[in-house]
């Protein structure tokens, strides 16, 4: 059995690649594991939550048959084009 450990929120941000806004965002909503006080404003998570928490995510992931976004590129809209370029012109 792996032993549990305690996360405090560095690490779970680490873990999990999100913010803390991020994270506290999906406690309100119920979509992420609430920490365990430790004393006074002192919380932390177990890391047994944690790691099951990014196993749920990457089996819903995979359920839904999607990939992972690995592309850096902005959508079409979303692409700055040079001034001088030809594609610039067309658009004025």
């Amino acid at each position: 059995m792996e032993e549990v450990r305690l996360f405090r929120l560095p690490n779970v941000r680490e873990v999990v690649g999100l913010s803390r806004s991020e994270i506290y965002r999906l406690i309100a909503l119920k979509q992420f594991p609430s920490p365990i006080p430790l004393s006074g404003r002192t919380v932390a998570w177990p890391s047994d939550v944690i790691q099951d928490w990014v196993r749920q995510r990457i089996e819903t992931r995979q359920a839904a048959g999607t990939k992972p976004r690995h592309s850096s590129k902005a959508p079409p809209a979303m692409r700055r084009t040079p001034k001088g370029s030809a594609d610039a012109r067309k658009a004025a």
